[in-house]
């Protein structure tokens, strides 16, 4: 396989001692849109199956985070269901910073789904259990 560019985030090994099977993680910041003071920096899970962007209910309280609408989303059981939408302020490994809205989940890491993931390119090895996000 020929790889074009280089990497920016190389080499990242999936996280085993707390999924099984093994997922790919990255380190994010999270951060107030307004206050970028506001920051925390968070394990983020790469879900190729999640359509949007989802981060923990602490984040939210720890930045003080805004409502900027709701959603109708459906999960993995197919059971639709009304959602808060925050506004907030991502920064990936890449240097890379997003204004975008996000749901919120009852975990202790971010949920990075198609609508960051469609703007990267991202090389996800399974076999050596790394990832890699490409310039």
């Amino acid at each position: 396989m020929r790889r074009v560019g280089y990497p920016f985030c190389s080499g990242v090994k999936y996280e085993s001692e707390t999924h099984d099977p093994p997922a790919p993680f990255l380190s994010v910041r999270v951060t107030h849109p307004l206050y970028h003071e506001r920051f925390i920096e968070i394990p983020a899970k790469v879900d190729s199956g999640a359509d949007v962007i989802a981060i923990p209910v602490e984040a939210v309280n720890q930045l003080g985070l805004q409502k900027a609408g709701s959603l109708t989303v459906a999960g993995f059981n197919g059971q639709a269901v009304q959602v808060v939408l925050y506004a907030v302020r991502i920064e990936l490994p890449t240097n890379k910073a997003v204004r975008m809205t996000a749901l919120t989940i009852p975990s202790n890491y971010v949920l990075v789904g198609r609508d960051v993931l469609n703007s990267l390119r991202v090389l996800l090895d399974g076999p050596e259990l790394t990832l890699e996000i490409l310039q």
